[in-house]
């Protein structure tokens, strides 16, 4: 049996930090390929350009912030797919009415980007919603369209403790709003609860927040924390509510939030700060989690798409 070779595009940023989002959606991209027998080569889209031209029978580009590399790998591809993740229209447009004015040039870049590709055999989304926002354009290509989740290979870390976490980075505009959220849900708690802040630049001067900067997953993911994800605006799944309930942790969320994800215990999505307020009482109130409690159907992903490779 001839081996077949499989070339796997990434943003810059998928290779430069193993925490981030690009990162965990670039390694579930290459866990498929694995599972349906490909010898596996991953490159940064900024060095893709400079490779020398080689057939490959499948390349991966992975996100639309890759998309320059689509002209050159549909050249050299017997299957070209896509995983545009979520949905680039959906993600623009929310950050553009979040004030991000520069995203209008980056709107019109992608669009001219994917107008210059023939055909696309395969594009993925995170979700049906995302897949659902981009059905017109997957329409015009021509394009088979599969949905998966990503997939995570993290084990639970036993603490003696329940903790409130948020996790995001403060220079992020949907973040900040997300903290001005979190100070009314605070006004809610018991005077002696504190609402633990993780990541990169962020503060507040608010009573009843800790600031601990970056943190290991030993450190970030115990039994019995819950996570906190007011988010309001976006599209895909969002990591920071996946992957702690993929732990079997417990995740309080927007509608926004919940985008993606089947129903699950661990779930709890609310409106308003007081029904935050109120979730977050009965969560830390509740024991510690004894079954996990999955809400990924990776392997049934995998198969389809397998099948979808060898047709």
């Amino acid at each position: 049996m001839s081996v077949k070779h499989a070339l796997i595009v990434g943003t810059p940023i998928a290779f430069s930090d193993y925490k981030s989002g690009a990162s965990i959606r670039l390694n579930t991209v290459k866990r498929i390929l694995m599972q349906s027998g490909y010898e596996i080569k991953l490159v940064p889209s900024s060095e893709y350009s400079k490779m020398p031209e080689f057939m490959w029978d499948v390349i991966a580009v992975v996100s639309f912030a890759a998309t320059q590399s689509l002209r050159k790998a549909r050249k050299e591809s017997k299957f070209l797919w896509l995983d545009a993740t979520d949905s680039w229209h959906q993600s623009r447009i929310s950050r553009i009415k979040s004030g991000e004015i520069r995203q209008i040039a980056a709107l019109l870049r992608d669009i001219y980007r994917l107008s210059r590709v023939r055909k696309i055999d395969l594009v993925t989304f995170i979700s049906q919603f995302d897949a659902n926002k981009e059905s017109k354009y997957t329409r015009k290509k021509g394009s088979e369209v599969s949905v998966f989740p990503n997939y995570f290979e993290n084990k639970l870390v036993a603490k003696g403790e329940k903790r409130l976490f948020f996790v995001g980075d403060g220079k992020y505009p949907p973040n900040r709003k997300a903290i001005k959220f979190l100070k009314k849900v605070r006004k809610s708690l018991p005077i002696n609860q504190d609402i633990h802040l993780v990541g990169r630049n962020l503060a507040t001067r608010s009573k009843g927040f800790v600031i601990l900067g970056r943190l290991s997953d030993d450190a970030l993911y115990g039994a019995g924390d819950i996570h906190l994800a007011p988010v309001f605006s976006g599209s895909g799944i969002k990591n920071k509510v996946a992957e702690p309930l993929f732990y079997g942790l417990t995740v309080i969320t927007t509608r926004h939030g919940s985008n993606g994800l089947m129903q699950s215990k661990n779930l709890l999505v609310r409106k308003t700060p007081k029904e935050f307020a109120e979730a977050m009482q009965i969560a830390l109130a509740s024991e510690f989690p004894k079954e996990f409690d999955s809400i990924f159907e990776f392997d049934e992903s995998a198969k389809l798409l397998k099948i979808l490779f060898e047709q």
